[in-house]
């Protein structure tokens, strides 16, 4: 997936510390877990069911009732943006962090984060597919219908943007490539 090694290993930690039975799965319970910690819920306060709900169908949509390190990994690599899951300290952290890495504006940089919630698969926190990025391209091409846009179109700018060729398109890899398309945001 090109993430780096230090990336993996954090959240494969955190993954081996929410497996308390430690059968490399994680249940619905066990993930209930990474949800409390991510929102910052207390020990003594309820989880907000819809939190965990709407997460565990994007993570278990076959629903076995588990989930391996691998979907984890690519959920959790989605999630980091999600306002639900991340306090606004976070977001904000990250969208500084890009910022400074690539030179974006941040208020660009928040404008992006905007289209990429509206869009992004399990209601603004997962990754955007390519369907949702065929949507995205007819908005800002100004086209009324989705099947104005060519699908090569939309295959190639998708393979440009998912620059670790994992087959989703993350925030980071979408904030890129939109700055870099719509330059005069950036």
């Amino acid at each position: 997936h090109r993430v780096p090694v230090a990336v993996v290993k954090a959240c494969h930690d955190e993954f081996a510390a929410l497996d308390t039975n430690k059968d490399d799965m994680l249940t619905r319970v066990e993930f209930e877990q990474i949800v409390r910690k991510m929102c910052h819920i207390s020990v003594d306060s309820p989880t907000p069911p819809h939190l965990v709900e709407r997460q565990w169908q994007v993570l278990d949509p076959a629903n076995r009732g588990y989930v391996e390190f691998g979907d984890f990994f690519s959920w959790y690599r989605c999630v980091a943006f999600c306002e639900d899951l991340s306090s606004e300290t976070q977001i904000d952290e990250q969208v500084r962090k890009l910022s400074k890495q690539h030179g974006f504006n941040v208020l660009a940089l928040e404008r992006v984060r905007g289209i990429y919630a509206r869009y992004a698969e399990g209601g603004g926190c997962g990754c955007i597919n390519k369907d949702r990025f065929k949507q995205i391209l007819c908005r800002s091409m100004g086209l009324q219908e989705d099947a104005d846009v060519p699908d090569e179109t939309v295959r190639r700018y998708y393979r440009e943007m998912d620059v670790n060729h994992d087959g989703q398109v993350d925030f980071e890899e979408f904030a890129k490539w939109y700055l870099s398309v719509h330059s005069g945001e950036a």
